[in-house]
């Protein structure tokens, strides 16, 4: 379909949002509501950092981790050990 400049210009302007990175808290709440489990700090810290705070990208790199056993289960319920720190 082509459009003409005038059905263009009739149009109103796209609209461009900035998004700062989501706080470590923040993305460790995001992650459990997605994956069904409690994510301890120490997770929570490094895949922020790892995803720059992208809930997009740190909900999927979970989801990796859980796909690939890459992630245990601490006493407390909560989910670690990624990556193992001998691996960085």
């Amino acid at each position: 379909m082509v459009r003409t400049a005038s059905e263009m210009e009739s149009r109103p302007p796209i609209m461009e949002v900035h998004l700062r990175e989501l706080p470590c808290d923040v993305l460790a709440t995001s992650i459990a509501a997605i994956g069904e489990r409690k994510v301890s700090s120490d997770l929570a810290r490094r895949i922020a950092e790892h995803t720059e705070g992208n809930p997009l990208f740190a909900i999927e790199l979970m989801n990796l981790l859980k796909e690939r056993n890459l992630i245990t289960d601490q006493r407390d319920g909560r989910s670690s050990s990624y990556p193992p720190r001998s691996a960085r």
